[in-house]
């Protein structure tokens, strides 16, 4: 990520290659399940003529509701589930288990809810982040000065940590 095509430093990511760096997907997605934007509940209605949820069936016109917190921490789909580990979403497909396993990691990965009132922004936002980290991680290294009360969340709606604060120190990279 730091050297141009040319071999200089590069001062700025390119935009274009975010989508081409795997690990900086799975660090931003990961991130994202632990800690999701997504406040609270997201409610949907069931259709007129009902469905069928797992092993429940239920009346049409019902109001149910998913929260990404608990979807997020679904020891089936999510094993180790309060475990930040990117490398799970980089884990090789070698058959239709894995597969399956994939399937079931992006379905229920709800950052930004789901279907037709999924977040119209969220591709957007998704790109601001890797161009954020980028941007940053090009040019400096980080160090952490205090995390104290960031492991611990307030509540399950909102994912902020306990103390809100993160204190970094940023050093500035020598070529």
């Amino acid at each position: 990520m730091r050297m141009t095509k040319s071999g200089t430093p590069a001062s700025f990511p390119d935009p274009k290659q975010l989508d081409t760096l795997p690990f900086l997907d799975a660090v931003v997605t990961e991130t994202l399940r632990l800690h999701a934007p997504l406040p609270g509940a997201q409610p949907r209605q069931t259709p007129d003529s009902g469905c069928r949820i797992g092993q429940y069936a239920l009346p049409g016109g019902v109001r149910v509701a998913a929260m990404p917190y608990m979807l997020h921490r679904n020891e089936t789909i999510f094993p180790e589930p309060e475990k930040w580990d990117p490398e799970r979403w980089l884990a090789p497909v070698r058959g239709p288990d894995d597969e399956e396993q994939r399937r079931q990691m992006n379905r229920h990965f709800w950052a930004f809810s789901s279907g037709g009132r999924m977040c119209i922004g969220s591709n957007f936002a998704l790109h601001e982040i890797k161009l954020t980290i980028t941007a940053i991680y090009t040019n400096f290294k980080s160090y952490i000065v205090d995390d104290t009360g960031m492991e611990n969340q307030t509540d399950g709606y909102g994912g902020r940590p306990e103390k809100e604060q993160l204190i970094l120190r940023f050093e500035k990279l020598v070529d």
